[in-house]
């Protein structure tokens, strides 16, 4: 006796990794903004474009990710589920292109790092550990006045900037040692506390 076999949806193991990224770079900008106008001028395309892609990938997948409203779209259960799932899908086609394009020109971002001898070297013993991203200039200049030209991206220094010129972070801490004489601490208070290069 054969038995009857039931149909089912074959959904191929490999998909076309463009059109799944246009897909998710549409569903994620609709989910963002709740509507097609908006994601459509966000996208640059038109609103029947963003339409198509998304019935599109709501039949690919089988499910609806968006509920229609005269408020807007959206996300169903299933959609909110799978919004960190497209966020990642985008994040790697982004790196991909990233990626593609350097080894296609030869080309590489560089970031310059300014610091001063100490830091400098310091952060030289590390750089070797980092893998991927853009290549990081070290430029060793006194930091506390500025590099006319080529001015680093990102300047490493001790204490807080007496001019604030940009965002401040602190990334983290170097110990120092103070060596002196017995003599020259007898009797003798040293105000590192108020020294700027103290924190």
């Amino acid at each position: 006796m054969m038995k009857r076999k039931k149909h089912c949806k074959i959904v191929p193991a490999v998909t076309n990794s463009f059109h799944e990224l246009v897909r998710s770079t549409c569903f994620l900008a609709l989910a963002q903004l709740g509507s097609l106008r908006q994601a459509a001028d966000f996208l640059g395309v038109t609103q029947p474009t963003i339409a198509r892609r998304i019935r599109a990938l709501e039949a690919d997948l089988g499910i609806p990710l968006f509920e229609r409203s005269r408020e807007g779209h959206h996300l169903t259960a299933a959609g909110a589920e799978l919004l960190p799932e497209a966020r990642r899908v985008e994040s790697a086609g982004l790196r991909f292109e990233q990626r593609s394009l350097g080894l296609l020109t030869g080309l590489r971002e560089t970031v310059r790092v300014g610091a001063g001898e100490t830091a400098a070297a310091v952060l030289a013993r590390g750089l070797h550990l980092i893998e991927g991203g853009p290549t990081i200039e070290l430029v060793v200049s006194d930091v506390s006045s500025p590099i006319e030209s080529r001015a680093p991206e990102i300047l490493v220094r001790h204490g807080v900037p007496e001019v604030e010129t940009g965002l401040t972070r602190r990334v983290g801490s170097i110990n120092c040692a103070l060596y002196a004489a017995h003599k020259l601490g007898e009797n003798r208070a040293l105000p590192l506390l108020q020294s700027k290069s103290i924190m």
